[in-house]
């Protein structure tokens, strides 16, 4: 009976120690199925042939990196051969990371030649309006859809043009616009039309001439001060008649005001050109000297010493407030 019973123990510990070795073996070949379907799965990447050796192939893809591959083993399909500029796509197992391929194994290298690729290239559109807002990132134009705002971070902009509201301006950009929705859209370059640029240089030219005036103004001025000699004084002196004051030693400049006969003004030099330099209401100004006399009205005067004073000035002049008003 014992001996019966050991023997019914030992079938069961054969039949269950058979049972694990099969559902091990079943387990390690689920996970070699698995791992060999893991490694024939391929992805491809697609772009413009730089340089092909039989060996190693370089390619810049559409999104503008540029891979090295070891291609060797690849099975390679082409009607031309490999030339540079023909669009190629690369079927490859494992992954790329960025720029690294090393974990790629390239299987089959297609060349779709170079109509292909001209074909991918994604169309440009062209937009026109008028500028409402601009800044270094951002452009709000007026367009017959309505106001549209376009980023411009990335746009091709020459740096001579000046953007201001109310130009006229052509939006080139890739990608598309629900109606006034921008965000699929991607500009790439942005040129004024010809009619505003016209009027931006021709501002421009405006704003060079005003300010070439304003620089010469003070230039010819200290030029004509530079020529002229004057000699400084510091005495009172007064008005022999009314006569106008002026902002320069000529009679064709401003008159800055009207020197009534018998008032007093300090002069502070004599020009050589027969001027006098005078301080009126407390600014500097421009009397001819025969109208003016040191003698004050109140003090009497010799007759053999008194100045003719209705006389003309010796550049021929007169400069009397009565005589020019």
């Amino acid at each position: 009976m014992k001996r019966s019973l050991s023997l019914i123990l030992a079938a069961a510990l054969v039949f269950s120690m058979a049972g694990c070795g099969d559902k091990k073996e079943t387990e390690e070949k689920t996970t070699q199925e698995t791992t060999t379907e893991a490694d024939t799965s391929t992805s491809t990447v697609s772009g413009t042939l730089e340089t092909f050796t039989g060996s190693s192939l370089t390619m810049t893809t559409t999104d503008d990196k540029e891979l090295v591959f070891d291609v060797t083993g690849a099975t390679l399909e082409c009607k031309d051969g490999m030339a540079a500029g023909d669009a190629v796509i690369l079927t490859y197992q494992g992954e790329i990371s960025g720029t690294d391929t090393s974990k790629a194994k390239v299987v089959k290298i297609t060349n779709e030649g170079v109509e292909t690729l001209t074909a991918e290239v994604e169309t440009v559109h062209t937009i026109s309006g008028t500028i409402v807002t601009a800044s270094s990132s951002q452009l709000s134009v007026k367009t017959d859809s309505g106001k549209m705002t376009f980023s411009i971070q990335t746009a091709a902009i020459d740096s001579s043009l000046d953007l201001e509201k109310g130009d006229e301006v052509s939006i080139d950009y890739i990608g598309s616009i629900n109606d006034t929705d921008t965000s699929g859209a991607q500009v790439v370059k942005v040129s004024k039309d010809s009619s505003s640029k016209k009027k931006s240089e021709e501002k421009e030219k405006t704003q060079t001439a005003e300010k070439e005036e304003e620089e010469e103004k003070p230039k010819e001025e200290t030029q004509t001060q530079q020529e002229m000699s004057i000699a400084d004084v510091n005495e009172t002196v007064y008005a022999a008649s009314d006569v106008y004051v002026r902002s320069s030693y000529d009679k064709n400049s401003s008159i800055v005001g009207t020197l009534r006969g018998g008032e007093s003004v300090v002069r502070t030099g004599n020009c050589a050109n027969g001027w006098s330099r005078v301080i009126f209401n407390g600014q500097e100004g421009y009397v001819y000297q025969s109208y003016l006399t040191t003698q004050s009205p109140e003090q009497e005067v010799p007759a053999e010493q008194e100045e003719d004073t209705s006389d003309s000035n010796p550049e021929g002049e007169q400069d009397s407030a009565e005589e020019n008003e």
